[in-house]
């Protein structure tokens, strides 16, 4: 089966000296159920792992997902929702992080494993709350 997404290499890692620890993504392939075009750029990841090549899950906007978590099935994450330690989406999961809401979320199961967590940062507000 052909790759969904290619992780993208961080242009200014050798440019700045550091070493980079999430990667954006970009679509191979449409993902229609999210309204995602081949080309298209989409949010951040810290290895292949952390996002499945099967099905419709997706990475969005600045959202990111790092550590050993994993978005999987026909899950999307995005705004700038984090997902971080053993936490997996799975199924139709939606995470979601805007200005004008806290947290969006809407799956029959959404585990998180224990020391897990998800946080939202809120830009206008600079506040982070962890879920």
């Amino acid at each position: 089966m052909a790759k969904k997404y290619a992780i993208l290499p961080d242009q200014n890692a050798e440019k700045y000296g550091y070493a980079p620890t999430r990667f954006r993504i970009r679509a191979l392939r449409d993902i229609p159920e999210h309204g995602v075009k081949a080309g298209d750029l989409g949010g951040f990841v810290q290895s292949e792992r952390n996002l499945s090549q099967t099905g419709a899950a997706w990475i969005a906007d600045l959202a990111s997902a790092t550590d050993r978590s994993h978005v999987g099935g026909d899950s999307l994450l995005s705004g700038s929702a984090k997902m971080t330690g053993d936490s997996r989406a799975d199924g139709r999961s939606r995470l979601s992080v805007t200005r004008t809401s806290v947290v969006a979320l809407s799956s029959r199961t959404m585990p998180l494993s224990p020391g897990s967590t998800m946080s939202a940062t809120l830009p206008s507000f600079g506040t982070t709350r962890k879920f």
